[in-house]
């Protein structure tokens, strides 16, 4: 997933536009299997597709049991409400080829059981306690306080929702910020996000992970190192001064990335 694919999400969360949704939706495939037991959701989080898919669960006599996904993200609050509906229909989840951003973050934690693929990735790289949000609002609306303020408010109500939701799974809110500390920021600065060892992943509280038989090796479908193996903290990164994404925004409120400084931005 794209840098420039992964700030688009941060704006559309800050209010950047419907155009980024249009462009996941067309993205996005929504289908149920024959046998009726499997919704299988592949592209970018969408809100119609995820309207779809609630349709197919509702239509289906006898329930589906399982959602397949393959998914790099997308749009936060779309991420929460389909981790809603995962875990409220017990739902076990299986990472096809890739569950990352806003996948990771909601969807994922949310199943009964939760299956890895072989050469699956399971890749985050922000969240509502990412470090850099309050750089993001300043560098995105500098001379416009009252959109800053509005973001803020914004941010605030998305911490609490994203609280709320990882309270009610039972899963730590951390899982989404801890490859965002300094030391691995400073050792891999041009990574664009990163996973955790099924051990970390149990610390968290995923619970009822299920590996494939010879064990899970993500695999890396980018120039190495894109991603890396983050450990365990039990408390968030403190805040930074510039986003992490090494973006700048020009007169247009368009995000230029800088090509020098790749690392992750947020869902």
């Amino acid at each position: 997933m794209s840098r420039r694919h992964l700030l688009a999400a941060v704006l559309l969360l800050l209010g950047g536009g419907a155009h980024a949704d249009e462009a996941a939706s067309a993205s996005a495939q929504v289908t149920l299997s024959a046998d009726g037991q499997t919704l299988q959701y592949d592209g970018l989080l969408a809100a119609d597709a995820i309207q779809q898919l609630q349709q197919l669960y509702w239509q289906s006599a006898a329930k589906p049991r399982q959602l397949l996904i393959n998914s790099p993200g997308g749009d936060a609050r779309l991420g929460l409400l389909l981790g809603y509906l995962v875990y409220g229909w017990g739902l076990d989840v299986r990472v096809r080829e890739q569950c990352a951003s806003s996948c990771a973050n909601y969807v994922f934690p949310a199943g009964r059981n939760k299956y890895l693929e072989a050469g699956s990735m399971l890749l985050w790289h922000g969240g509502a306690l990412q470090p850099d949000w309050q750089a993001i609002i300043r560098a995105r609306w500098p001379h416009n306080p009252a959109r800053q303020q509005a973001a803020r408010d914004d941010l605030a109500l998305w911490q609490q929702q994203e609280r709320d939701f990882y309270a009610a799974i039972g899963v730590s809110q951390l899982i989404t910020v801890c490859g965002q500390h300094a030391q691995w920021r400073q050792a891999v600065p041009q990574a664009l996000g990163f996973d955790y060892s099924p051990q970390v992943l149990a610390r968290f509280g995923i619970t009822r992970l299920q590996l494939p038989p010879d064990g899970w090796q993500p695999h890396q479908r980018w120039d190495s190192p894109r991603f890396f193996r983050a450990s365990w903290c039990d408390t968030p990164p403190p805040p930074v001064d510039e986003p992490l994404c090494g973006c700048q925004f020009d007169d247009e409120d368009a995000p230029r990335p800088d090509a020098a400084t790749p690392s992750p931005a947020s869902p």
